[in-house]
């Protein structure tokens, strides 16, 4: 790996005292935030040089010394810079990650899912809808019965034109012809 070396080179030795690293943490005394910026204080190293070398945005790592979760990305993301953060500086990521749950489980709860409710329905009784729906049956039944038992046709029962609405001229049978007048000649092909 390319960047094995230069990490060598910009990482001193890791202390030994791994389980020592995160005792604070665990004793309530300090966050896993503080822990990793006093041991990448310790080793003189800047943030910018961290954040180039894990490929991790430098706002990102100052949020998690300054115990600041609301500027990280997300869970799953913010777990994995934790991770990435302490194995490079040479501590427990896995303790890491364990510790830095166990804060944002103390500090926020969980988010709390509200999920809309349906809106009862206004219903009308089965009883009331299925009475209304024979009253409306029998209703058409009972004119439909009246209109055809009747002698007439449907013609029958539309009422004829009012006499003011009738033309001034009585108009002719349809069937017959229309005669010349008498006393209009007729009209010939001689001039």
């Amino acid at each position: 790996m390319a960047d094995e070396p230069s990490r060598r080179k910009l990482l001193p030795e890791a202390s030994g005292a791994q389980d020592e690293d995160f005792a604070a943490v665990e004793r309530g005394e300090a966050r896993v935030g503080e822990v990793l910026a006093n041991m990448r204080a310790a080793r003189g190293l800047e943030i910018a040089d961290i954040a180039a070398h894990l490929r991790i945005r430098d706002i990102y790592l100052a949020a998690i010394e300054s115990g600041d979760v609301s500027r990280l990305p997300g869970p799953t993301y913010a777990i994995g810079f934790v991770r990435s953060y302490a194995n490079f500086l040479g501590l427990n990521g896995e303790q890491a990650v364990r510790l830095f749950k166990g804060e944002r489980e103390g500090e926020a709860d969980k988010a709390a899912l509200n999920f809309p409710e349906p809106v009862a329905e206004s219903r009308i009784p089965r009883g009331a809808l299925l009475f209304i729906s024979m009253i409306l049956v029998v209703a058409a039944y009972g004119g439909w019965y009246y209109v055809s038992s009747r002698d007439e046709k449907i013609a029958d029962l539309v009422p004829q034109v009012p006499q003011a609405m009738k033309p001034a001229t009585p108009e002719a049978p349809p069937g017959a012809a229309k005669a010349p007048a008498a006393d209009q000649p007729a009209a010939s092909g001689a001039t």
